[in-house]
């Protein structure tokens, strides 16, 4: 029983006690603890975009979203050393053609740089100029996408690239 003071007119209160009623769960409540300590463990991975096309940086983020990455974007293969030299990447991915530096050439500094065994670099170009797959691959890089790369194509690849 619990008691309950109940005020009413002039300063006149009632005391009231109650029965608590028992506390119903209700079924379509999930326990977020263990969905939480889940989504804790996860380990999120993280993705270096450098392109010189900014709508390749929005299309490859949607296409990411709905995944466990976190995904910084370089406009320059110059700007992609100063933030890999700042910080850790899983996967890069690479446009061949930009101004400055090419994707190449900056793939082949990077690799002084990085731990190949926990980073992979992805050859991510519109245009082969008659080079095959395995002629990048023979240049350094880990893979290669083309562009425009199908969705299903790009997690695929990132997820066997990060195994």
């Amino acid at each position: 029983m619990i008691p309950l003071i109940i005020p009413l007119i002039n300063n006149v209160f009632e005391l009231v006690t109650t029965t608590p009623k028992t506390k119903k769960t209700p079924t379509n409540m999930v326990d977020i603890s263990t969905k939480f300590k889940h989504s804790v463990q996860k380990k999120t991975h993280n993705i270096l975009l450098v392109d010189d096309d900014s709508l390749v940086e929005i299309v490859i983020r949607a296409m990411l979203a709905e995944h466990n990455f976190n995904i910084d974007f370089a406009p320059s293969a110059i700007e992609a050393m100063l933030m890999v030299s700042q910080g850790n990447y899983d996967i890069i991915l690479m446009d061949i053609v930009m101004p400055e530096f090419t994707g190449t050439d900056a793939m082949l500094k990077l690799k002084k740089h990085i731990n190949p065994s926990s980073t992979k670099i992805i050859a991510h170009t519109a245009n082969k100029n008659g080079a095959s797959d395995s002629e990048y691959l023979n240049l350094g890089f880990d893979s290669v996408l083309l562009k425009p790369v199908k969705q299903s194509v790009l997690i695929e690849k990132i997820k066997s690239l990060l195994t």
